[in-house]
């Protein structure tokens, strides 16, 4: 009874901190940033708690929007501590360096405003494009030639890439609808939703919930998970040769493809071998559902 007591009473206080903090009306200071780039064949963005949106389009400069923002109960401190916030637009060579930082001298304090930056950026198609981003939104569309992806606590939407394709997250999720070419995806306690999916695909899974929908031009798909929730829909089944393993899970499929074999904790389906084109998943102590199309 009394841990019963001590935990709404911790729930309580925790609510009544988070309506107190909601009730306190922050003030915002802002910066805004226009650029445009030429021979620009590369981009590398080291970004933090930032939301970025890229678009490729049909031009060959790189076109660039940023606002940076600090919030504060204070207006006075929100209007100095912006200034701390930098943003760096480094070109050379045909590469564009973007990143947002603090610069802090020696005797300045901490500040205390919450700080944001919003990144938008149109480029030209075949362009590689380098993204880091921790504890904010991304938001990218359009075919790339090089498209690689390193991101924590974000959300990642990810819309028609193509290209030689690797990404990696942790702690987020990522959401893909359409995708083509050569693709490597890693995820760590994230949840990942792909649809309209083509290519070769390599997918890594730890901790997380997938979603796996609707293949166009799917060649090969290895997925090898652990502590995982796996589903696939609408698939055409007859197109491909399946393996799908679990441990400590179960494996639920359509009765076309047959029995489930089970040996001890260890279940497995094997069916239309013979295929040219493969889906193979392995899944420690996880689930795997098979919806045919």
């Amino acid at each position: 009874m009394r841990t019963k007591l001590k935990i709404l009473l911790t729930t309580l206080a925790f609510w009544f901190a988070a309506q107190a903090a909601a009730q306190t009306t922050l003030q915002v200071a802002t910066k805004h940033l226009e650029k445009e780039f030429e021979g620009i064949n590369a981009i590398k963005i080291d970004a933090e708690k930032a939301d970025i949106e890229i678009v490729v389009w049909n031009k060959s400069k790189v076109s660039l929007s940023i606002d940076l923002s600090a919030k504060h109960p204070d207006k006075s401190s929100a209007a100095h501590d912006i200034n701390y916030l930098k943003i760096g637009t480094d070109a050379k060579n045909g590469q564009l360096v973007l990143r947002n930082y603090l610069l802090l001298g020696q005797k300045d304090k901490k500040p205390e405003s919450n700080f944001k930056a919003k990144y938008v950026l149109k480029i030209p198609e075949n362009i590689d494009l380098d993204l880091k981003n921790s504890f904010g939104k991304n938001y990218i569309s359009g075919e790339t030639k090089k498209l690689t992806i390193n991101t924590e606590f974000c959300v990642n939407v990810i819309n028609n890439v193509a290209g030689n394709i690797k990404i990696q997250t942790k702690y987020g999720d990522l959401n893909i609808d359409g995708i083509d070419g050569t693709t490597t995806i890693k995820t760590e306690r994230s949840n990942l939703h792909l649809k309209n999916f083509s290519g070769n695909l390599n997918i890594t899974s730890y901790y997380g919930e997938m979603l796996l929908a609707s293949p166009k031009e799917l060649q090969n798909l290895t997925l090898n998970a652990d502590k995982s929730d796996i589903k696939l829909k609408a698939i055409p089944i007859r197109k491909y040769a399946i393996n799908l393993s679990t441990s400590f899970g179960q494996i639920d499929v359509p009765n076309e493809i047959g029995d489930v074999k089970t040996i001890k904790n260890n279940r497995e389906v094997l069916f239309n071998t013979s295929a040219k084109y493969y889906i193979k998943i392995s899944n420690k102590s996880g689930n795997i559902t098979l919806e045919k199309l």
